[in-house]
C-alpha cells in the first residue's frame, strides 16, 4: 500500500509541476502576443494616418485646381 501511495504522490507531483510550467508558458506566450498586437496596432495606426494625410492632400490639391 505504501508503494502505491508513493507512486500516486510522484504522479501528482509531476502533474502539478507540468501544470505550473504550462501555465507559466501560457502566460509568457499571452504577454508576447499582446506585445505583438500593440506593435501591429501602432503600425496600422501610422499607415492609417499616412493614408488620411494623402487623402487630405488630394482634396486640397483638387480644390486648388477647381
Amino acid at each position: 500500500m505504501n508503494e502505491r501511495t508513493e507512486h500516486y504522490e510522484e504522479q501528482l507531483t509531476s502533474f502539478f509541476m507540468y501544470q505550473t510550467l504550462y501555465l507559466e508558458n501560457a502566460a509568457s506566450l499571452r504577454e508576447h502576443v499582446e506585445h505583438l498586437q500593440q506593435k501591429l496596432d501602432a503600425s496600422e495606426k501610422q499607415h492609417l494616418e499616412a493614408a488620411y494625410q494623402l487623402v487630405l492632400q488630394h482634396i486640397a490639391g483638387s480644390r486648388q485646381t477647381t
